[in-house]
């Protein structure tokens, strides 16, 4: 059996913690569930079908979801978990509720 290395055990608490309380990371863990699961759909991009979508119902102005000012935590949670339209609805083993609040936190501006 081979040891794991001394220098690996601090990287990999981070992790664990981070992985089991979101809470520590603030902002920057609901921006890396965005990036994980928002990106493909929602980025700046004149390919992303959801910047599409949102730009043509909604305005230039509200397509970008990382830009907008008016999304609510009930919104967002309804979306994430409901699907709205063409967006797919993504399920607890997907999205965990530690990682939807985190997104929430990131999303919804105050």
């Amino acid at each position: 059996m081979t040891a794991f290395p001394r220098k690996s055990i601090p990287g990999l608490l981070v992790l664990l913690t981070l992985n089991a309380n979101p809470a520590f990371a603030g902002e920057e863990y609901g921006k890396r569930v965005f990036t994980e699961w928002c990106t493909p759909c929602h980025m700046d991009s004149p390919f992303a079908p959801g910047t599409i979508q949102l730009k043509q119902v909604r305005g230039a102005d509200k397509a970008m979801l990382e830009n907008r000012t008016d999304l609510t935590e009930p919104l967002v949670r309804t979306f994430v978990r409901s699907g709205f339209a063409g967006m797919p609805k993504f399920r607890r083993t997907e999205i965990s509720e530690a990682n939807l609040d985190a997104l929430i936190k990131y999303l919804v501006k105050p």
